[in-house]
């Protein structure tokens, strides 16, 4: 075994580069731990401001827009977002578990109506076109997941809408494509995806939007007092963020998002051609709503799903197996997964095929 790859969903791989500067940090001590730095130090000061400013130059964030890093994870703003933005009715995007999800956890707070809702249409799943869209006439906002993990489905809502009501989880795609701010009221995403470790959420809202929060909106997820008090209401998940701020300055040194967006499409390139070819792999996404970060599959049979996770394994591609809601196999190539991971994969998927 050459080398392990890690196609796990998330927790997710981190860029090599990164491990390296956090195992020469663990080692360094300065003059503490980066474990037990505490959260108002000046190198934790440092830490916040540098981290903010990538991410504000990686994603063009306009002036008046706060850039957040909470705990909790992107779960926790399923609830945040309706409690800030004051919402008594919200359009939400179906397409798929965590849109679900969010919806769920939405209508404690406001009332949730569908725009649109995934389906299978010829054995590949889609969204209706944007004609059939059913948009309420005064929401809130409207909510998308703009990659849903479990199937490999992406939607970008903002090619379709410029109303600046946009609410998007950007979770599993964060930091691999461009994306317009200007467009959303609110941005979010965990991070241990494509920014980090697990245990952080980054928010990017508009500062029009402050005043409008609920009474009950808990302080911690308060985003005009998390914005005052530079996310730091608390102690904030310090080793998280320290990992956030070097991936983010990782990204920045190898060309920012853009550069991230073509390593992407080619990973993902690279599978979905070897699927394409096959006649043992289906994938089930309508091919414009493909993902470039999950890419799920099937076997023809099933039964082969256990032996090809089995012996991908024994040859160090680990975190393939598909949600548990799906089964099926799913390899997440996120910004941490270097060029060859996909291509090993694939070679290994052409392989297997010729033996099963």
């Amino acid at each position: 075994m050459s080398a392990v790859y890690n196609y796990a969903p998330g927790p997710a791989m981190l860029p090599p580069a990164v491990l390296e500067e956090v195992r020469r940090d663990l080692a360094e001590p300065l003059p503490v731990s980066v474990l037990e730095t505490g959260h108002r130090t000046d190198w934790f000061d440092e830490i916040a401001a540098r981290s903010q400013a990538n991410l504000r130059r990686l994603l063009d964030v306009p002036d008046d827009y706060a850039v957040l890093f909470l705990p909790g994870g992107a779960r926790a703003q399923y609830a945040a977002v309706p409690l800030n933005l004051g919402a008594e009715d919200a359009d939400y995007f179906n397409t798929g578990h965590w849109s679900v999800c969010a919806m769920d956890e939405a209508a404690r707070y406001t009332r949730v109506h569908a725009a649109a809702e995934i389906a299978d249409h010829d054995g590949l799943l889609t969204l209706p076109p944007p004609a059939q869209w059913s948009n309420s006439r005064r929401p809130a906002y409207r909510h998308y997941v703009g990659n849903e993990t479990l199937t490999g489905f992406a939607f970008a809502a903002d090619r379709h809408l410029d109303d600046g009501l946009l609410v998007a989880d950007l979770t599993s795609n964060f930091l691999t494509a461009p994306v317009d701010v200007s467009r959303h009221r609110v941005i979010y995403a965990g991070a241990q995806k494509n920014a980090g470790i697990a245990g952080l959420a980054i928010v990017i809202v508009a500062r029009e939007t402050f005043g409008a929060a609920r009474a009950e909106t808990p302080s911690l997820y308060n985003y005009e007092l998390q914005d005052k008090m530079d996310s730091r209401f608390n102690t904030p998940p310090v080793f998280s963020w320290y990992v956030c701020d070097r991936v983010l300055e990782w990204t920045r040194r190898e060309g920012g998002v853009r550069e991230m967006q073509r390593r992407a499409a080619q990973r993902a390139a690279a599978l979905y051609d070897c699927i394409d070819a096959s006649a043992l792999y289906a994938n089930p996404v309508a091919p414009q709503s493909r993902s470039a970060t999950n890419v799920f599959f099937r076997l023809r049979p099933p039964q082969l799903e256990s032996r090809f996770l089995r012996e991908a394994g024994d040859q160090g591609l680990l975190g393939l197996r598909g949600h548990r809601a799906t089964g099926g196999i799913r390899a997440s190539l996120y910004n941490g997964m270097p060029p060859q991971g996909a291509a090993v994969l694939a070679e290994f998927m052409r392989d297997f095929e010729k033996r099963a």
